[in-house]
């Protein structure tokens, strides 16, 4: 797997640029938060989704599969007051992965 974005531990909102295009295959956005709160991930093209962080660290990851080129220029991160929290991005030729 080819890592596009990292965004290392952080508090607050964050927004950061992606590569513009990204080639046929599976795109990852991986989240990790750890407070109590959410966090919410929109990579564009990528997907958007909310992560409902505990007071342990906790993640998941999402799969993201095209048989065709994708633009995804921006990842913001908003986050709830007092959440840490780190999301990377990243993208792998195969395109059959399990959910």
């Amino acid at each position: 797997m080819k890592v596009l974005a990292g965004t290392g531990r952080r508090t607050g909102n964050l927004t950061t640029a992606l590569p513009g295009r990204i080639a046929p295959g599976t795109a990852w956005v991986a989240t990790e938060c750890q407070g109590v709160g959410t966090v919410t991930v929109d990579a564009g093209s990528l997907g958007t989704y909310t992560e409902q962080c505990s007071a342990q660290a906790d993640g998941t990851a999402n799969a993201y599969e095209s048989g065709a080129p994708r633009t995804a220029s921006s990842l913001r991160v908003t986050a709830d007051p007092g959440l840490t929290w780190a999301v990377a991005v990243g993208w792998d030729p195969s395109r059959s992965h399990p959910g």
